[in-house]
């Protein structure tokens, strides 16, 4: 669709509607943040609606809750506690035993039974020699 050209009205036109519909979108979001602000200041005084809004519901009951007593203060959002999340103990960390190479006078640790008990140096020894170093170490424990 080809852009059409803007008459001088119709760019008039076009500033005056923008800032109204500008106007309007401001005034609307003043008014929703003061309606917020009400209820959350209802809220924490304890009241299901703000007091504006009881007024034009229910007249009657709204006089005569300006003719009652204050209700007492209630406490400032600081000043209320929110629950503890319940602390369970932590579980003791593993303590993992280190297991010394299956091959005879070496001392190194072990990578494990991937690694069938043996060290960096070993593990890669022939299966012959790994069984002979695994019954050597069965028969000395």
């Amino acid at each position: 669709m080809p852009k059409r050209i803007l008459t001088s009205t119709d760019a008039r036109l076009h500033a005056l509607v923008g800032r109204h519909l500008d106007l309007l979108v401001a005034e609307l979001a003043g008014e929703l943040r003061r309606n917020i602000a009400d209820e959350i200041e209802a809220y924490f005084r304890g009241a299901s609606a703000p007091a504006a809004a009881r007024a034009v519901a229910k007249p009657a009951k709204a006089a005569k809750a300006a003719k009652a007593p204050a209700a007492p203060a209630a406490p400032k959002p600081a000043q209320v506690k929110q629950a503890k999340k319940s602390k369970k103990p932590k579980k003791a960390a593993k303590v993992r035993k280190i297991v010394p190479c299956i091959a005879p006078d070496c001392s190194n640790p072990s990578k494990g039974p991937r690694f069938h008990y043996l060290c960096d140096k070993h593990k890669d020894a022939s299966k012959k020699e790994y069984d002979g170093w695994r019954a050597a170490k069965r028969s000395a424990a």
